[in-house]
C-alpha cells in the first residue's frame, strides 16, 4: 500500500512482473470526478505495457490506464457515488486478473456553492449547497462562517434520499467589523466541522465622499453634481449596472440645448474602489430638497440590493432676484408711463397678483406678465403719480 499527501502518493509497491508503482499523482479526487491521474511505476525487468487497469475503490469499475511515457499512466477519476473518503485503488493486469499492487486514494466533497458570494459589512442571508453532506440529521447541521456558527442554519432542501448527494442551507451571515473573506465549514450535530472549499467574502457599502457640489453650489438656474462614492457594487462597471434618481424641487424645464427635463447623468470614472458619477439637474422653476439616489441593477442572485443603495442630500436654492432690463427710465409726473421690465430670478408665473412692482415705494397701477420662465420674467407696469425725481424700482413676489 501507499503512503498519501494533500498531493500525491509515494510508495514502494512490488507488482508481478517485475514492477514498482513509486508515485500517484494527484491522491485525491473530487467528488465529481473527471480529474487525470498519474500513476508512476518503474520496471526492474521488463519494459512498460502500453496499459494498466486502475480502480478507485470497490464501487467502481476498472480504467484503462494508458503509457504517458517513462513508466507514467494516465487515468481519470471517476465520479464518486459511495460519499466522500479514503479508498483503497488496485492497479490491474491490462487482460484482467488478480490485483498486482494497492494505493491509498480519496474521494473529497467539491466545493460548496455559495449565493451570494458575497454580504456587506452589516451581515445577510446566504445559501449553502453542500455536497456529500455529513451524515446523520442534517436539520441539526450549522453552517459556521469562519470560527463562528451562523446566526441561524436552516434545511432548504436535500438531495440522495436516506444518503443524501447534497443539501441546500439558508444561513445568517453576522454583521463584521472589516472587509475580507472567511471560510466556510458545516458541524453537524455537534461533530467535527468540514471545510467546505469556499469562502463568503464580506465587502464594504458605499458611501459619498466630500462635497457633492462640483461648481461650488446648488441653484434653480445651475446645478452641477459630482458624486464620489466609495466601495461601489462589486459587480458594477459602469452606469449600465446603477440607476441615478433624483426626487424633489422642481417642476423642471428642458436643459438648454437639450430636448429633456430629466437629470444628464455621465460617468466620470470607476475602479474597484470608488466611482464618480457627475448629475446635471435641469433648470428649476423654484428652490427644494433634492435627494439623488443611486441604486443598482443587475445584481448576481440572492444580493440585497438595498443594502448597497445610496442617497444623498442636496438643497437647491434659489437665485436672488435680479432687474437686467427696464425700458423706458422716465415717465412723467402724472405717471400713466408703460414701463417693461425683465428679472431674473423670480418664480415662474402667469398671474400678475403673484408680482409686486413699486416705483420709490408706490405701487404700479397696473401689471401685465409679458411672458415668463424658469430664467426670467417679463412685466410690464404702469407708473404712477408722484412728484419728480428718482425714483427706486421694485420687483418682488407678491409678499416677499
Amino acid at each position: 500500500s501507499s503512503s498519501s499527501s494533500s498531493s500525491s502518493s509515494s510508495a514502494v509497491l512490488t507488482l508481478a512482473a517485475g514492477f514498482i508503482v513509486t508515485n500517484v499523482s494527484p491522491n485525491r479526487c473530487p467528488s465529481e470526478g473527471g480529474l487525470d491521474v498519474f500513476i508512476t511505476l518503474t520496471a526492474t525487468q521488463v519494459t512498460y505495457p502500453d496499459t494498466f487497469l486502475v480502480s478507485f475503490g470497490p464501487e467502481f469499475g476498472a480504467l484503462e490506464a494508458a503509457l504517458v511515457s517513462g513508466g507514467m499512466y494516465k487515468v481519470s477519476c471517476p465520479a464518486a457515488t459511495a460519499g466522500v473518503g479514503q479508498r483503497e485503488g488496485q492497479v490491474l493486469p491490462a487482460g484482467g486478473g488478480e490485483s498486482v499492487a494497492g494505493f491509498t486514494f480519496t474521494y473529497e466533497a467539491q466545493p460548496s456553492l455559495v449565493v451570494p458570494a458575497f454580504v456587506p459589512l452589516s451581515g445577510g442571508s446566504v445559501t449553502v449547497t453542500v455536497y456529500w453532506p455529513p451524515a446523520g440529521d442534517l436539520a441539526a447541521c450549522a453552517i459556521l462562517i469562519g470560527t463562528a456558527p451562523a446566526l441561524s442554519t436552516a434545511l432548504v432542501s436535500s438531495e440522495g434520499g436516506a444518503a443524501p448527494t447534497s443539501a441546500v442551507f439558508s444561513a445568517a451571515a453576522a454583521p463584521r467589523g472589516a472587509p475580507g473573506d472567511a471560510e466556510l465549514s458545516v458541524s453537524c450535530g455537534g461533530g467535527a466541522a468540514r471545510y467546505l472549499g469556499a469562502t463568503l467574502a464580506y465587502v464594504e457599502q458605499p458611501s459619498v465622499e466630500g462635497d457633492v457640489f462640483e461648481d461650488g453650489s446648488c441653484t434653480t438656474f445651475s446645478c452641477l453634481l459630482l458624486l464620489r462614492v466609495s466601495s461601489p457594487p462589486p459587480w458594477v462597471t459602469g452606469l449600465e449596472n446603477m440607476n441615478v434618481a433624483v426626487a424633489g424641487g422642481g417642476p423642471y424645464t428642458n436643459h438648454r440645448g437639450y430636448d429633456t427635463a430629466d437629470p444628464i447623468v455621465s460617468l466620470v470614472g470607476i475602479t474597484p474602489l470608488t466611482m464618480s458619477v457627475r448629475v446635471r439637474m435641469p433648470p428649476a422653476s423654484s428652490a427644494g430638497n433634492l435627494t439623488v439616489t443611486l441604486t443598482p441593477k443587475g445584481a448576481p442572485q440572492g444580493v440585497n440590493v438595498s443594502a448597497f443603495t445610496l442617497s444623498v442630500s442636496v438643497r437647491m436654492t434659489g437665485v436672488a432676484p435680479k432687474i437686467t432690463k427696464v425700458s423706458p427710465r422716465t415717465s412723467p409726473a402724472a405717471g400713466g408711463a408703460q414701463v417693461q421690465v425683465v428679472v431674473k430670478g423670480l418664480p415662474q408665473s402667469s398671474s400678475p397678483s403673484d408680482y409686486s412692482v413699486t416705483f420709490g415705494g408706490e405701487a404700479a397701477s397696473t401689471v401685465t406678465v409679458l411672458y415668463s420662465g424658469v430664467f426670467e420674467t417679463a412685466l410690464q407696469a404702469t407708473t404712477p403719480a408722484r412728484e419728480g425725481g428718482l425714483a427706486a424700482l421694485r420687483v418682488a413676489p407678491s409678499g416677499g
